[in-house]
């Protein structure tokens, strides 16, 4: 049997991405909503159950969010408790604290002076800027939530930017990601994009709400 790429027409390539289509839409049946994230701790990649998966990784951003964790005390690694102060949508100049916060530090982000550098440690923020990125394995089925923190969110802007300025979306691309090799902490950097195969099965993630749903789980 002869294992060459059969050319396909226009129609075929039409039908096959209807199949691809309608089985996506399937997949949100089979995806629970959880806080299935992706550690980057002590700069390697953990899976929630344990796996460590060496780098360069990829990964495929379906989508994402910024966020914004203000905590009153200090870190405490035994008694984790949820942020004084929250705020999630798409636009970091737009950010407003969640409405189930019962005493906002400010009306908005912008301007809110724990939002400002100089007023956490150092010179930087009290308020922890993140994007919170949904994004897929090529080789898993399943989502998972990556937590830029601050130190990794230029990186990541321009990386979508220099995709989104080609009037196309991340999710039609597989990227490496890795950490700083000059960096003590995880810095996470991309690597060059390459085409992703199975777009419209993550565009269908996109466009059922999957990814909404866990864009919207509030932090822990």
């Amino acid at each position: 049997m002869s294992q060459e790429v059969a050319t396909l027409s226009s129609k075929e390539v039409a039908e096959i991405d209807a199949q691809i289509r309608q089985e996506a839409a399937a997949l949100k049946d089979t995806l629970s909503v959880s806080g299935n994230k992706l550690s980057l701790k002590d700069k390697q990649f953990k899976l929630p159950d344990g796996t460590i998966l060496n780098g360069p990784l990829d990964i495929i951003v379906v989508d994402w969010s910024s966020q914004n964790q203000y905590y009153a005390g200090a870190y405490d690694p035994n008694n984790i408790s949820s942020p004084d102060c929250f705020a999630i949508g798409k636009d970091p100049k737009t950010l407003v604290p969640d409405a189930s916060i019962s005493a906002p530090q400010n009306g908005a982000c912008e301007g809110c002076p724990m939002d400002a550098w100089g007023s956490g440690q150092g010179n930087g923020k009290a308020c922890k800027n993140t994007r919170q990125v949904i994004i897929r394995l090529p080789s898993r089925p399943e989502l998972f939530t990556l937590s830029l923190p601050p130190t990794s969110l230029k990186a990541f802007d321009e990386a979508m930017k220099s995709i989104i300025a080609t009037d196309a979306q991340p999710l039609q691309f597989i990227i490496p990601i890795s950490f700083h090799p000059e960096k003590s902490y995880a810095q996470v950097i991309w690597g060059e994009a390459q085409p992703n195969p199975e777009y419209a099965k993550d565009y269908m993630l996109k466009k059922n709400g999957t990814t909404g749903e866990l864009l919207a789980l509030k932090p822990e």
